[in-house]
């Protein structure tokens, strides 16, 4: 098996990510991912949010094809660093992972045009934080990544396990974090670093897939987070304060 490799700091962010071996024949895999079966781990302020345990089996870390997961960090990355404001009415000072699960629950059956704007938006918001809408079918914790001030809040839910089998459940529980824009920033990008420089051997069908992954990641150094700044900025919008 090969070894894990760690970016971060489990006392406040780290992500561990290895690549193994896929048992099913490339014809078998997912075309769009199926060169990327590996196992993450993710710890926010010293507690494992990929932990998993099913009866008496306890597991730290989640399995499955990792390329839509390092796409998805890749194509948010401005969103996830700088993004604060929720585009649905909400005034309160709750973290993203109750915010967020409070308004698609809330707005899922509206029948009126407004709350099924509302609820458009809160899925919109949903898919560019929430790591388990990046998780295509493998099991991921209910984590939310958002700018909060000078921060970045990593907040996670105890929302329970979809579609998996009975007993499986995430041990983690609900929890949120607030920590350096620096600190976040640097541990996802050398992880995405790591993992499309040090892709596993893979058929030659994939071998597009890897480059334009490659290409995507390699783009992020040119975009200097700490200048991304001003509490609520929309992406794209011009550069303000420094940040941490």
């Amino acid at each position: 098996m090969p070894d894990w490799m760690h970016f971060g700091d489990p006392a406040t962010v780290q992500i561990g990510i290895r690549w193994v071996d896929d048992c099913e024949p490339p014809e078998q895999r997912p075309a769009a991912y199926g060169w990327s079966m590996g196992q993450l781990t993710m710890h926010v302020a010293g507690v494992n949010v990929t932990a998993t345990r099913l009866g008496e089996q306890q597991q730290p870390f989640v399995g499955w094809y990792l390329a839509p997961f390092l796409d998805w960090l890749a194509t948010n990355w401005v969103a996830l660093l700088h993004d604060e404001r929720f585009p649905w009415p909400d005034l309160g000072t709750a973290t993203a992972a109750t915010a967020c699960n409070r308004a698609l629950d809330g707005w899922m059956a509206a029948d009126d045009l407004q709350g099924r704007q509302h609820y458009a938006d809160a899925q919109d918001w949903y898919l560019r934080h929430g790591v388990r809408s990046a998780a295509a079918g493998g099991i991921y914790p209910d984590l939310f990544i958002r700018r909060v001030a000078d921060d970045i809040e990593l907040s996670w839910s105890g929302t329970p396990l979809e579609f998996t089998r009975d007993g499986l459940a995430l041990e983690s529980g609900a929890g949120h974090a607030r920590l350096p824009v620096r600190e976040v920033a640097e541990t996802i990008l050398q992880t995405l670093e790591w993992a499309v420089g040090h892709p596993p051997e893979s058929p030659p069908q994939y071998h597009d897939q890897i480059a334009t992954l490659q290409a995507k990641v390699g783009a992020l150094r040119d975009i200097e987070y700490l200048d991304l700044a001003g509490s609520g900025r929309r992406p794209g919008a011009p550069a303000g304060r420094e940040l941490r």
